[in-house]
């Protein structure tokens, strides 16, 4: 058996790369969270809060796993959905991979504009800041 950290190595890679990507498909005021087990099979679970999301990722963990008793969860495999329907998000990363996604009227403005902070405070001048996705509503044609 892997140890507990390698099993969870793959979704460390997995989640910063596409946290954007799962965050589209999650409801409007929901979070959702994964449940893994010792065969790294994932279970997903959703609720109102971080915490409901994680316990309803590990009882779908226990209802459907050969290994109930293996099943974990950590708040770093949980993601936040949209507060609305209508949100604006915007992600905005430097070229280490630090990101800043933000939502509102001017999101991209303002996630680029905490990267360029962010650079300036810790001396950095070499890390250049892009936009990564941006998701608009219908109106903004």
């Amino acid at each position: 058996m892997r140890p507990l950290f390698l099993r969870l190595l793959p979704l460390l890679f997995f989640f910063p790369l596409s946290s954007w990507a799962i965050a589209i498909d999650i409801p409007p005021g929901q979070w959702q969270c994964m449940a893994m087990d010792n065969l790294d099979s994932n279970y997903g679970g959703y609720g109102k809060s971080m915490n409901k999301a994680r316990h309803a990722a590990l009882i779908e963990c226990r209802k459907r796993s050969k290994n109930r008793r293996s099943c974990k969860t950590a708040e770093s495999f949980c993601e936040q959905g949209p507060l609305s329907l209508i949100e604006r998000r915007c992600l905005v990363s430097d070229e280490f991979g630090r990101t800043w996604n933000t939502t509102g009227q001017d999101a991209c403005r303002t996630a680029m504009y905490l990267c360029q902070q962010w650079q300036y405070l810790h001396g950095s001048t070499r890390s250049q800041c892009s936009v990564k996705h941006r998701i608009r509503n219908n109106d903004d044609n």
